[in-house]
């Protein structure tokens, strides 16, 4: 059903840029498939095409993200894999944007959840691109709130839990109040972790299996 965008930003400003992730986010949150497709093609229609910098990778790897934690049907490896692929080239591209290291995090727990076989392997850098990212921009929220939302999903006995969790969140709503960066995305989505609804209201499942008729198409 989606196609994913392959995007240069340069021309946006982070303004403008805020203002595609915010409407991405809400859709997202939303599950609202169309508006999600929506912004993906206003934003393409947006962006220049010919040179890429560390937005054109970040705003693919959101993208992606966003997706996949959407609907438990984009939940597979494929879109986990590819969202990881953008986001370390954003870190190349810009080592210092605590953001890209935050999604990462996020998306190498994925990865422990479906290849149980290697988890620590891949537990291991999930909690490195939180501490990156952390080290890079102790007062971003994301940081917080993914971590979070990762010790959710995590087993008390390897380092999770739900307080330690409703720790994070409540760390990531205060700092999320003080935050003035146009590309903020999260506070809405760490205000329903408030709820008893936490962890069908935040994410999707990332256990989902199932082959999907979308497919990913990539290009340089």
């Amino acid at each position: 059903m989606f196609s994913i965008l392959f995007l240069t930003l340069q021309l946006l400003t982070p303004e403008q840029i805020g203002f595609y992730v915010s409407n991405l986010t809400k859709a997202s949150r939303s599950r609202n498939k169309d508006s999600l497709l929506y912004y993906y093609n206003e934003l393409r229609n947006k962006a220049n095409p010919r040179e890429e910098n560390y937005l054109y990778a970040y705003a693919n790897g959101l993208a992606i993200f966003l997706i996949l934690t959407s609907d438990s049907l984009y939940a597979n490896e494929q879109y986990v894999d590819s969202a990881i692929l953008y986001l370390e080239k954003c870190t190349q591209l810009k080592p210092d944007f605590s953001d890209a290291y935050a999604v990462l995090g996020s998306l190498y727990g994925m990865k422990a959840i479906m290849n149980l076989s290697r988890v620590v392997y891949w537990g291991k850098r999930s909690k490195e691109a939180f501490q990156k990212a952390k080290s890079l921009d102790p007062e971003n929220p994301r940081v917080y709130y993914l971590e979070g939302i990762s010790f959710f999903f995590r087993p008390k006995t390897f380092g999770g839990g739900k307080e330690k969790a409703k720790k994070n969140f409540k760390k990531a709503l205060v700092l999320f109040h003080k935050e003035k960066n146009p590309l903020s995305w999260g506070y809405m989505e760490c205000k329903a972790t408030e709820t008893k609804k936490l962890a069908s209201k935040v994410f999707a499942s990332p256990k989902a299996k199932k082959p999907v008729s979308a497919r990913l198409k990539t290009r340089t």
